[in-house]
C-alpha cells in the first residue's frame, strides 16, 4: 500500500516555519477534521479564525489556542444561511486584512443510495449551499487578503453520495 498511498512526512521544524505567526481561516472547525486541523496548526503557532455552527466547541478551541500562545477568533454560524454568510463575508476584510491560508473544510454529505434520494432534491440544495456556494463566497471575500499574504486555499472534499441502485 505504500506505493499507492505513501505516508506523508514533513519535519516539525518545517511545519513550524511554515505556520508560526500566520493566519489560517478554517471552516467546519468545531469538530472532526476541522477541529483536528485547528489543533495541529496551534502546535505550530498559527493564528486562527474558526468558523462553524457550534459556538461552545469554537470557544473551547480558542481558549486552547490562546493557552498555546496563538491568537484565535471565531464566528459561530450556519454557512448555509445566506444572510449570515453575507454578513461574515462583509466583515472578513476588516477582521483579517491578511490571510495566509483558507482551509475550506465545512461540508455536508448525503449518506443514502441515489435511488432513495429521488424525492429529496432539498438535500442536494443544502449540500450545494454548504459545499459549493458558501465556499465560493468565502473564497471571493478572502482573495484580497490571501493575495496580500501570497496565501493559498485548501479544499477538503469527499464523495458525498452513495451511488448505489
Amino acid at each position: 500500500m505504500h506505493l499507492l498511498y505513501p505516508t506523508p512526512h514533513c519535519s516539525e521544524r518545517r511545519l513550524q516555519a511554515r505556520f508560526a505567526g500566520r493566519w489560517a481561516v478554517i471552516t467546519g472547525a468545531s469538530s472532526g477534521i476541522g477541529a483536528a486541523l485547528a489543533r495541529q496548526l496551534m502546535r505550530y503557532g498559527a493564528h486562527l479564525l474558526l468558523i462553524a455552527r457550534r459556538e461552545e466547541e469554537l470557544q473551547t478551541l480558542c481558549r486552547e489556542a490562546e493557552q498555546m500562545g496563538c491568537r484565535a477568533l471565531y464566528r459561530a454560524l450556519d454557512l448555509r444561511e445566506k444572510a449570515s454568510l453575507e454578513t461574515l463575508c462583509e466583515e472578513l476584510p476588516r477582521l483579517l486584512p491578511s490571510v495566509d491560508y483558507f482551509f475550506a473544510n465545512a461540508g455536508k454529505s448525503i449518506c443514502r443510495p441515489l435511488a432513495k434520494s429521488l424525492d429529496r432534491a432539498h438535500d442536494f440544495d443544502r449540500t450545494i449551499d454548504l459545499n459549493y456556494r458558501a465556499t465560493v463566497h468565502l473564497a471571493l471575500a478572502l482573495i484580497p487578503a490571501l493575495e496580500r499574504a501570497r496565501g493559498c486555499i485548501v479544499y477538503t472534499s469527499s464523495v458525498s453520495l452513495l451511488y448505489l441502485w
